[in-house]
């Protein structure tokens, strides 16, 4: 191996002092530029927000999703000693619904939706309430469109106001409907998915 790479910086140097000056310039600066590229997305992926994709991972599912998470070169970290996994924002919704898809049956954990449980809209005013329902339903449609075959997705939420501890509060439900683009169908581990994946954003 060694000989191997010694060969090709040999014959690398060999090229390159045959290049003409200007080629030699040229050269230098596209590596140079494709360096700062490279250096630039390692960057930006280690200063990513991440957000909680699931929480209270079951112990013996963890390297099932840390395997496919590595599988599918999704970036991530453990917090809680291996409880909670996150992952890059801006890759939340896609993972989610494949994590879903092929892990969703296995009670691997809670999925994260970390961004509506920073407050508390159980007993609080109707326009909140409904502010909340609106956020999660867009945040579920926002997965569901992350898979190729949909074209366009709606997800209704029914949640009940939560009561006090003297009154029985009613079961939230959910209704998805899915448009697929021509001639494309879903999968079964894809149905089953979005199926896990609402019902793990409502509680009941």
């Amino acid at each position: 191996m060694k000989e191997v790479l010694g060969n090709l910086i040999a014959q690398f140097r060999e090229y390159y002092k045959s290049l003409p000056p200007i080629k030699r310039n040229s050269l230098m600066i596209v590596s140079f530029l494709s360096v700062i590229s490279v250096l630039a997305v390692v960057l930006m992926l280690s200063k990513a927000d991440y957000e909680v994709l699931l929480s209270n991972v079951n112990p013996d599912q963890l390297p099932r999703v840390i395997a496919e998470l590595q599988k599918k070169n999704i970036p991530f970290k453990l917090k809680d000693n291996g409880k909670t996994i996150l992952i890059p924002e801006s890759l939340l919704p896609s993972t989610q619904m494949a994590i879903m898809s092929e892990l969703g049956g296995s009670n691997i954990g809670t999925m994260g939706f970390e961004l509506f449980a920073k407050q508390d809209f159980g007993v609080t005013s109707y326009a909140q309430r409904v502010t909340f329902q609106r956020a999660l339903q867009g945040e579920l449609m926002r997965s569901i469109n992350t898979i190729e075959a949909v074209k366009q997705s709606k997800v209704i939420l029914a949640l009940p106001a939560k009561k006090t501890f003297l009154e029985e509060g009613g079961k939230p439900t959910a209704s998805v409907v899915v448009e697929l683009y021509p001639k494309r169908h879903l999968s079964e581990d894809q149905v089953r998915g979005i199926t896990y994946l609402v019902s793990s954003a409502v509680e009941g």
